[in-house]
């Protein structure tokens, strides 16, 4: 089905747009609000007030309110009877946030275009729109989204080149508003062993062995790649349980290769926003 889209700040899901003449969101203010933290201070029985615990992002449930009509049809044709084309609208946009091949998995991907950076979440969806009929031709619904990681991430990925030989320092600039723990690290050519360390953050991660063809670092799934070999068993890090987190602005890094001559490091992630 091809879609006439009517806005020029909407979402999709799957590729189904949000906003069309059949239908369209009032507004995106819980998706723009930020997100819920999880944590608790400790009490502790007869101390007055609490010990300060951090706080970590919980998921992000967002409520979209949107309109349907009954006039028209998603590609912009006309309904010959605008009732039955209400009916026909609710349905179709129940069946965007519904696979019947696989009616277990409301998994979608939701995609937010603006005007700036367009951001992405991989989000479920439910089949329940809550309905309210304003009119004989229109309801009023509404669009339940949980986006299980709580934060939305760039459309396109960020690709950093530096050049790094026996020991090399270099800051880089990352954009978004939160902490990215979704970067991939290739660094290419043989060396006796590989540190990398966050010197912003204190974090570090240490591969202690030769690397052969150099070493791919995917740290969202915890591989690393030396060639075709899975190395990632043999990875150890400090300051947090992540592998090599950057933080949201300026990191400063410092990548070590014992015997390593000079080549060409990317580093490469999809800013995360709040």
């Amino acid at each position: 089905m091809s879609y006439q889209v009517t806005a020029t700040e909407y979402i999709d899901i799957d590729g189904v747009p949000l906003s069309t003449p059949a239908w369209e969101t009032l507004n995106f203010d819980e998706l723009n609000s930020g997100v819920e933290t999880r944590g608790e201070n400790l009490i502790i029985p007869r101390r007055p007030g609490a010990f300060i615990r951090p706080r970590i992002i919980d998921q992000k449930i967002v409520n979209i309110p949107i309109i349907i009509y009954g006039n028209k049809a998603p590609d912009g044709s006309t309904y010959g009877n605008a009732r039955e084309g209400l009916q026909t609208n609710i349905d179709l946009l129940k069946a965007a946030l519904f696979n019947p091949y696989q009616p277990n998995d409301f998994t979608r991907l939701l995609t937010y275009h603006r005007s700036t950076t367009n951001l992405e979440a991989i989000c479920q969806t439910k089949p329940n729109l809550d309905l309210e009929r304003l009119s004989p031709t229109t309801a009023r619904g509404i669009i339940t989204i949980e986006i299980p990681n709580g934060v939305l991430r760039s459309t396109t990925t960020t690709t950093i080149n530096q050049w790094v030989d026996n020991d090399e320092t270099f800051n880089i600039a990352v954009p978004g508003t939160s902490d990215n723990y979704g970067a991939t690290y290739n660094i290419p050519g043989a060396a006796n062993s590989v540190i990398i360390q966050n010197l912003t953050t204190g974090a570090s991660l240490t591969y202690n062995y030769p690397t052969t063809t150099g070493l791919q670092i995917i740290t969202p799934i915890f591989q690393a790649l030396d060639g075709a070999t899975n190395v990632g068993g043999r990875i150890t890090t400090t300051g947090t349980p992540f592998w090599l987190p950057l933080k949201a602005g300026t990191n400063q890094l410092r990548v070590q290769r014992n015997g390593g001559a000079s080549v060409a490091m990317t580093i490469s992630f999809k800013a995360n926003w709040i």
